[in-house]
């Protein structure tokens, strides 16, 4: 039997302890008179802790990696400084990296040996010494050869006209320095991963109602350093999770009864957002239409056509974009670099050549899991331990399990495998992708965890209720082991990537070695000292009050009833 109408917050504000349900199923959050936007008033302190904290983290992301160390960072930035000079939408191939990018980007993202390796205080160029891209040729093309085309034209251009935006109402934005220009295009990304911790505890909450589940699910982001890298880089894939997280909330209400027009409308215009910033967005076509399905299925009312017809109208805004591509490039999704740079990366490979399966599933395995949680290099070093990855995929999968089997949610089992789709369908599109290149050219490539991401937001709110079910009538504890569990997680991840890309050689005086990595940071950094281990402080002190409020949330209710 669900408590979530006795959530530790409430207790600690107090208010009495509301009666015990008895439905078997979770009851829905009762209904507000209040408009719609009062439900930011019961969001419980925690998770607005939850959200501060990660923004600090995130913050603090922004500024552990020198400009361009994201993935693919270097060609997501020129996108974004391309369309502040022309609307124009480049076709395969045809969009060259500006000099601007490609001669600030050389020194890091063009040599391997600058990928792994500390970055030490003497390398740095003195701040005020740093050129801006328009004085280094602005959008004029780089040569090519040495430089491929800009690939990020596949994409559609959402998430750069969002970045464009910013950097046309930046004052002087042409002067800047590159570093701060690239760290603003980051501080975009950041915000839209803000709010992750309030979208997976209102999804949750819909299944499961107020209480510790939906407490512990906001804290399941933390979990994911890797996600948190890919938020604090200029990357596409960071608002294509925004509206994961946005669609998994709208699918938990379908699934729990919600069959409103303006809930049908806004999942048309969030998969509309979501086709016109990557193709990753289609797998949560087939989803909603699912969502649907059980959702009449299970009341036995009306057939939702009306639902579904909405929404598919509203999410041609961006379906359209697919099929312009398959008009004029005879494919939904062409290779940015065009037929001629295509060849020569295949060429890379073992074209004609037989390259099996049996080959190709370890590589895949191995690398999707690793990258899945700990992305935080270019691309795999440096990351977390082995052992620390495979616990963390067991605890995944063990929750996903207990919640399709044993779970007990509103909308059901069935609400909850909906949710849980997402990330079938987007690990079994990454499979068969990836396998056929493989088999053509013998390549392992775009075997990337990051894809997946949009799609693990909603899985979440399922592992939650799954170990809810697990533990019981000491479901309370879940919230603080969540946010123990993250945050022992993080350290690991900071820790590793200070040692990487910050410490020099280890000097055997561990204090001698943090200031050393501290000092190196300041100087790569495009802000002083202040600025930039102002956040490290902030994510500390964030990390040690909520630790304090998840603690308040596990202690026994009043009368020794268990939470």
């Amino acid at each position: 039997m669900d408590d979530s109408s006795t959530s530790g917050l409430d207790v600690d504000r107090g208010r009495p302890p509301a009666a015990p349900e008895t439905a078997t199923e979770p009851a829905e959050p009762p209904a507000s008179p209040r408009p719609r936007r009062a439900w930011l008033r019961t969001v419980p302190a925690l998770v607005w802790l939850l959200t501060a904290f990660q923004g600090a983290l995130l913050l603090m992301f922004t500024l552990l990696y020198p400009p361009y160390l994201g993935l693919d960072e270097p060609q997501h930035v020129d996108m974004a400084f391309a369309l502040t000079h022309s609307p124009e939408w480049p076709g395969p191939g045809e969009r060259l990296l500006s000099l601007g990018v490609a001669r600030t980007s050389d020194p890091f993202y063009g040599r391997a040996t600058r990928l792994v390796g500390p970055y030490l205080e003497g390398e740095a160029v003195p701040r005020r010494a740093r050129p801006s891209l328009c004085a280094l040729g602005g959008n004029a093309p780089s040569p090519t050869p040495p430089h491929l085309p800009n690939q990020m034209v596949q994409h559609p251009p959402l998430y750069y006209a969002l970045g464009a935006a910013v950097l046309e109402v930046a004052p002087g934005e042409c002067g800047w320095p590159y570093d701060r220009l690239v760290w603003l295009l980051r501080g975009v990304s950041v915000l839209l991963l803000l709010p992750l911790p309030l979208l997976v505890w209102a999804t949750t909450r819909r299944l499961a109602g107020d209480g510790p589940l939906a407490l512990a699910a906001a804290a399941a982001p933390l979990a994911v350093p890797g996600l948190l890298r890919v938020g604090a880089s200029v990357n596409n894939d960071d608002l294509l999770v925004l509206l994961g997280g946005v669609l998994g909330l709208l699918l938990a209400r379908v699934v729990t009864g919600d069959r409103s027009h303006r809930t049908a409308l806004t999942i048309g215009l969030a998969l509309a957002a979501a086709l016109l910033t990557k193709f990753n967005g289609v797998v949560f076509v087939p989803v909603v239409v699912a969502a649907y399905a059980v959702a009449w299925l299970r009341d036995r009312g009306p057939l939702p056509w009306r639902q579904v017809l909405v929404a598919g109208a509203a999410s041609g805004l961006g379906a359209w974009w697919w099929f312009r591509n398959r008009l004029l490039y005879g494919s939904f999704q062409p290779n940015g670099f065009g037929e001629e740079a295509a060849r020569r990366v295949d060429a890379r490979g073992s074209l004609g050549a037989s390259h099996p399966f049996d080959t190709f599933w370890p590589i895949f395995r191995n690398w999707i899991e690793q990258r899945l949680w700990s992305t935080l290099g270019v691309i795999d070093r440096p990351g977390l331990p082995r052992v620390v990855v495979h616990a963390l995929t067991l605890a995944l999968v063990a929750g996903t399990l207990a919640a399709l089997l044993h779970g007990r949610a509103r909308g059901g089992r069935a609400g909850l495998a909906v949710l849980v789709a997402p990330v079938v369908l987007s690990l079994a599109g990454l499979l068969l992708t990836t396998w056929l290149y493989f088999a053509r050219t013998g390549l392992p490539a775009a075997i990337q965890g990051r894809y997946l991401y949009p799609a693990l937001l909603p899985l979440f709110a399922v592992v939650a209720v799954g170990y809810g079910g697990l533990l019981g009538r000491y479901r309370r504890l879940l919230p603080l082991g969540a946010l123990l569990l993250g945050i022992g997680v993080e350290l690991l991840a900071v820790r590793a990537v200070m040692r990487s890309f910050w410490v020099p050689a280890p000097s055997g005086d561990r204090l001698a070695d943090v200031r050393a990595a501290l000092d190196a940071l300041v100087a790569w950094s495009p802000w002083p000292a202040g600025p930039t281990l102002v956040p490290m402080a902030l994510a500390a002190v964030l990390g040690l009050v909520t630790l304090v409020a998840a603690v308040r949330v596990a202690r026994p209710r009043p009368g020794g009833r268990p939470g």
